[in-house]
């Protein structure tokens, strides 16, 4: 999809889709969260080799740059996303003001919402996969002049 093709009924249509999915709240668990983070890795790895030659083709990257610069950065945030995500959605105790005596204070990290990311045309999968591994409901996409790097859009579920 290209987004200066896409009409603004479509996008709608895809935000509110997005929107129906995380009121779900299937995004809330870590478990689904671990297994999106997998999903994507598992793509990026059985199409790393298509991924390099697009970016070949639009950017004029050779397949080590490519790797250094965009592959293993990204590979290297989802493993990272997933070893920490636990600790990450862990709810953290605070102190209760006096005022609210005889109860418990906490801070819970959770997703909040929906995200088109639209990647900026020179690097367009870093930047994408750091959304996506705080574990909002997201829609990938590469920017509308990265036409080979992503010829359709990757979605959370």
């Amino acid at each position: 999809m290209d987004l200066t093709n896409t009409s603004s009924e479509q996008l709608d249509h895809i935000l509110e889709s997005q929107k129906i999915f995380f009121r779900t709240e299937a995004t809330l668990d870590t478990g689904f969260r671990k297994h999106s983070l997998k999903a994507l890795y598992n793509a990026i790895e059985a199409h790393e080799q298509e991924l390099a030659e697009a970016i070949l083709k639009d950017l004029r990257k050779s397949y080590e740059e490519v790797y250094l610069t965009e592959i293993s950065i990204v590979k290297a945030e989802i493993k990272e996303a997933l070893r920490n995500i636990g600790r990450w959605s862990k709810r953290e105790r605070r102190k209760t003001p006096v005022t609210l005596f005889g109860s418990k204070s906490y801070i819970v990290k959770e997703p909040l919402g929906t995200a088109l990311i639209v990647s900026p045309w020179n690097y367009p999968y870093p930047a994408s996969a750091e959304s996506a591994c705080r574990s909002n409901c997201s829609r990938l996409h590469g920017g509308p002049e990265a036409f080979s790097v992503c010829p359709k859009p990757l979605a959370c579920r």
